[in-house]
């Protein structure tokens, strides 16, 4: 990038980069490209998310890896990400003990926006259908916060060997535990990530999703798929959807989720488990 002038001001001036699969936005079939194939309409590459699409990226447009030897197709589209915020209730997308002995869960900041410490929130308890109440919200712009469950919390999921918390692999199927949609199978698209790579509350860390939710979904769980659910890999944090449109006017929606690794790590959290709504 930092011999490459147009690249380096094209990602300085996006909202994302973000690597991993993407719609190929040209009616292509399979066929021979450099590095990666059009396989079934999608491929491997990078993808700039923008606030105006650049009159400057004209046809294919290329970013070598490993020192020149691959070359992987850039685009751009046009993004806008809107936060599912809940309606008359909202969920969490695991539940741990902090250190003062309290039953708390991890939620989604925006849906508690309106609220101050100690305030009832419209986050509801898994179990017994009580209200939780705020006890902090995540430093920076990670959309996240903790709230503390006065009823005990969901019970069943606390007390056990604590499951891995790992972030998402593009390309692997996951599923989705909408709390009001129900649960969901999808696959991880994109990744989004802040040039620098710098782990810290002001460079969240996002992901994509190929199915969204819908209003009241925020703060819902994001697995490993298959297996038992306490034993399932804890890997996002559902928030809402992305529209996306590029130069070609191909428009595909996707839904958007925080790295709950982060949100765990930068709120204190430890010994998650996973809330499934089930």
């Amino acid at each position: 990038m930092a011999e490459n002038r147009l690249l380096r001001e094209l990602v300085e001036t996006s909202g994302f980069l973000a690597t991993g699969i993407f719609h190929v936005p040209s009616v292509r079939d399979a066929g021979d490209y450099p590095g990666f194939d059009v396989v079934s309409g999608y491929q491997f590459g990078a993808v700039l998310l923008r606030g105006v699409l650049s009159p400057r990226i004209e046809g294919e447009f290329y970013i070598s890896l490993e020192s020149g030897r691959s070359r992987v197709p850039l685009l751009q589209t046009l993004a806008s990400f809107s936060p599912h915020i809940a309606g008359q209730d909202g969920y969490v997308a695991a539940v741990f003990e902090n250190d003062d002995g309290e039953d708390c869960g991890i939620t989604a900041a925006h849906v508690v926006a309106n609220y101050g410490r100690g305030q009832r929130v419209p986050i509801l308890c898994s179990d017994c259908g009580g209200f939780a109440r705020l006890k902090r919200k995540a430093p920076g712009l990670i959309d996240a916060a903790v709230v503390e469950f006065p009823c005990g919390g969901p019970g069943r999921a606390l007390g056990l060997n604590a499951p891995l918390v790992r972030s998402a692999i593009e390309g692997e199927t996951i599923d989705a535990h909408f709390g009001d949609t129900g649960k969901k199978r999808c696959t991880v698209m994109l990744s989004l990530q802040s040039a620098s790579q710098i782990k810290s509350a002001a460079t969240p860390k996002h992901f994509l999703i190929d199915i969204h939710g819908y209003p009241g979904d925020s703060g819902s769980l994001i697995s490993e798929e298959g297996g038992k659910p306490k034993e399932r890999d804890l890997i996002g944090m559902y928030l809402g959807e992305t529209d996306c449109e590029n130069e070609n006017h191909s428009y595909v929606t996707y839904g958007y989720a925080l790295d709950l690794k982060q949100a765990a790590d930068l709120l204190g959290a430890s010994n998650l488990q996973g809330d499934f709504n089930v």
